[in-house]
């Protein structure tokens, strides 16, 4: 299981700082219990099982159902959402 320091660091984008701290402060909220539907969190029509939240805005995290826990899947930059869930 990926953590979200480790798909943050193996990004090949250049992220902004401000989009980092969104993406741990959600992790943390997820972390402590928060419905990610609370938090902004849709599931995507065409893979149920992941979860897509939008960090600013042309970020887009993605985390993967496994159980009743939501893992990160990994952070993508919005131009290549569709093409990263064809590959899924």
């Amino acid at each position: 299981m990926n953590s979200l320091q480790h798909i943050l660091s193996k990004c090949r984008h250049q992220i902004p700082t401000c989009h980092i701290q969104q993406a741990i402060e959600l992790h943390q909220q997820l972390a402590d219990g928060a419905s990610f539907h609370r938090l902004g969190g849709t599931r995507i029509k065409q893979s149920p099982h992941i979860i897509r939240f939008k960090i600013g805005r042309d970020w887009r995290l993605l985390y993967r159902e496994q159980g009743h826990r939501l893992a990160p899947c990994c952070l993508i930059a919005r131009q290549c959402f569709e093409r990263t869930l064809k590959r899924r």
